[in-house]
């Protein structure tokens, strides 16, 4: 099994950033691979200080709604993927959104979202996920 960038180790994820007026937005790509049948956890997106605390809420909208599943969203504890100063954030939970992914019965192909991120300090990033169940 296979999770994104946000959730553990071992996606795939090319990040493109770029300034729009005073917010930032970038742009990642995430391939997963799950099996029909199972839920599968394919984010959890959170913006923390550098003690790991909450910085405020995340707002996730869906951009482009699975054609062959379902989404689910979760405002709860999880862990997070954190880079730089904010490393040791991904051993702890912290406090986010998280978004589920469930296959239609019987499902076996490739199916993709689009999910609008939108953190308290003004970044928004667009994720997309390319899912495959077999």
């Amino acid at each position: 099994m296979t999770r994104n960038l946000l959730s553990a180790p071992g996606a795939l994820v090319v990040a493109l950033t770029f300034a729009s007026g005073a917010a930032a937005q970038t742009t990642s790509y995430v391939r997963i691979t799950m099996v029909t049948g199972a839920t599968q956890l394919i984010a959890h997106v959170s913006n923390v200080n550098p003690d790991c605390t909450s910085r405020g809420d995340t707002e996730v909208r869906i951009m482009t709604e699975p054609t062959s599943g379902a989404l689910r969203m979760a405002k709860q504890l999880g862990y997070g993927h954190f880079t730089g100063d904010y490393e040791q954030c991904s051993t702890r939970k912290v406090a986010g959104v998280s978004v589920y992914y469930t296959p239609q019965k019987g499902f076996i192909g490739s199916d993709s979202v689009q999910l609008d991120v939108f953190f308290p300090n003004g970044v928004e990033r667009i994720e997309n996920y390319a899912i495959t169940v077999k």
